[in-house]
């Protein structure tokens, strides 16, 4: 570890910063890097010999070239702040680390947490905001950036400081605004000592929206706070963050699982990235295994689960819940099936329900009304291979498929003028109220049925509601908060909600009762 003196601007090692130190006290800068303008350890070696050597005419240019960057204003500003408050020595993440040394490198990423921590204390120097500007903490690109995370969190005392080198306040004085501007708890701004008690989707959500210059520097940031070393491997891009949290499996915290993607298509049980939790940060894992669930076990190629209640929601998607949640309630993940094993392990892989990765707790609580404990075996691949990805790649649809031999008994009814007639078949589908697209049609030679209507629920589940007498069919009630008022027995007898559809994709060449466009 070098060190800067404050006095001279010279870098010292790690045995003459012990040797002159007694009590290990610097000052640490924190700052938003100019992507041209910052000093290098290079950069700080030259200026040393400029001072105490002979010069070359090439020397010269190098000297005037270094001392005109940006960066070199800001380290002498922050040496003279120092300077001034006691702090003999100093430390900055652009020129105290020789990145040209892998093995340098990799201890300083490792190490930034702690060296933050123990710092006197940390100067963040905020070179686009004027004191003049009482909403600077909105606009501070500081708060935007990945590393900046843990320089926020790790110092025990902190000083921030605008454009001018004139100070805003410290981190106890403008903890309000530093949590509106970042979305992190003001507990936890107040005593950073609470971290390792929050939950790992929390602190992975205080890096949701954050940005970094190299890809591999969003999992490479989040080392100290998530208390993780791992080695130091650029070039490797989204696998970091893979990397990081395959070290967290094995602390039984399933908020890991908690998150959701924007990104479409099929998942992995591992975040593609901190931003999949930004809406996770007040879920907390739970001590006791409810709903049957146990213990996770994590394999190379992916999570198994055990669980009593694995909880049906749509013809092919299924609901496991997970231990974690908020106020003692679970979530659960949405899971599409893929194939079934001997053995009793069957294989899903995860899904986004609009948009959304994670079941609510009242979602999981309705469901689990009907369903019977049974024990069932799951296994979740990581990552989607492409063979997943293929098979599951094919149009998928919501639809019925009626036999022709039951179709010649059948004479369509149009209810309202909303029907309309798809290129599939010659049954109308029609829209009532917010439900989804109903089939209504009557059954010609049957006495005890005179009709039906095939259907869709909100969570677009298949239903069949039979109808008994002559009445309307634009006289029937299908809103769902219609069936969902209805006792148990009398929506057993009147609607087949609780039939499920094979799972197994419907082809577009057998829906010959045709495909309702989602509403």
């Amino acid at each position: 570890m070098w060190f800067l003196d404050t006095k001279t601007l010279r870098l010292v090692g790690e045995s003459e910063f012990k040797r002159r130190s007694s009590q290990g006290k610097y000052a640490i800068l924190s700052h938003r890097w100019d992507d041209e303008g910052e000093l290098s350890f290079q950069d700080m070696a030259m200026l040393e010999h400029a001072t105490h050597g002979e010069l070359s005419f090439q020397d010269m240019a190098m000297l005037k070239h270094v001392t005109r960057k940006s960066g070199y204003r800001k380290i002498k500003a922050f040496c003279q702040h120092a300077a001034r408050e006691g702090y003999e020595f100093a430390w900055a993440d652009t020129c105290c680390i020789d990145k040209l040394s892998s093995a340098e490198l990799q201890e300083a990423i490792n190490s930034m947490w702690r060296w933050y921590r123990e710092a006197s204390i940390c100067y963040v120097y905020l070179h686009d905001v004027q004191r003049s500007n009482s909403m600077w903490y909105h606009d501070a690109e500081w708060f935007t950036r990945g590393w900046t995370l843990q320089e926020l969190l790790a110092p025990e005392y902190t000083t921030f400081f605008d454009q001018d080198w004139e100070k805003i306040g410290n981190r106890d004085t403008l903890t309000v605004k530093i949590s509106r501007a970042t979305g992190i708890p003001v507990y936890i701004l107040r005593d950073p000592g609470l971290i390792p008690r929050q939950s790992i989707a929390a602190r992975m959500s205080w890096a949701a929206g954050r940005k970094t210059t190299k890809i591999e520097d969003r999992a490479y940031s989040l080392l100290g706070l998530l208390g993780v070393h791992m080695p130091i491997i650029y070039g490797e891009q989204e696998a970091s963050m893979a990397r990081l949290q395959r070290l967290l499996l094995d602390r039984n915290d399933e908020t890991l699982f908690a998150w959701s993607s924007a990104a479409e298509g099929y998942h992995g049980f591992l975040a593609p990235s901190p931003d999949a939790f930004a809406g996770s940060g007040r879920l907390e894992p739970t001590q006791t295994y409810e709903l049957g669930r146990h213990p996770f076990k994590s394999t190379d190629a992916g999570i198994r689960l055990t669980t009593e209640y694995l909880l049906p929601y749509t013809a092919d998607v299924w609901v496991v819940p997970i231990n974690c949640g908020s106020d003692g309630r679970r979530v659960g993940l949405f899971l599409r099936l893929l194939r079934r094993l001997p053995g009793g392990m069957t294989h899903f892989i995860r899904v986004q329900v609009d948009g959304e990765g994670i079941a609510s707790a009242t979602l999981i609580a309705r469901l689990a009304e009907r369903q019977s404990a049974q024990e069932r075996k799951i296994f979740l691949p990581h990552p989607a291979s492409q063979v997943i990805e293929s098979s599951l790649s094919a149009e998928r649809i919501n639809g019925f498929r009626i036999g022709m031999s039951l179709k010649r008994h059948l004479d369509s009814e149009m209810p309202n003028e909303s029907s309309r007639w798809t290129k599939t078949n010659d049954f109308p589908w029609s829209k009532c109220g917010q439900s989804k697209y109903h089939l209504h049609a009557s059954l010609r030679g049957n006495k005890q049925i005179r009709g039906f209507v095939l259907g869709f629920d909100r969570d677009y589940n298949p239903w069949c509601y039979l109808r008994e007498h002559d009445a309307a069919v634009g006289d029937l009630d299908l809103s769902q908060e219609h069936f969902d008022e209805q006792s148990e027995p009398d929506v057993a007898r009147r609607i087949g909600i609780g039939y499920r559809l094979p799972l197994s994709p419907l082809r577009p060449d057998e829906a010959h009762a045709g495909q309702p466009e989602r509403a």
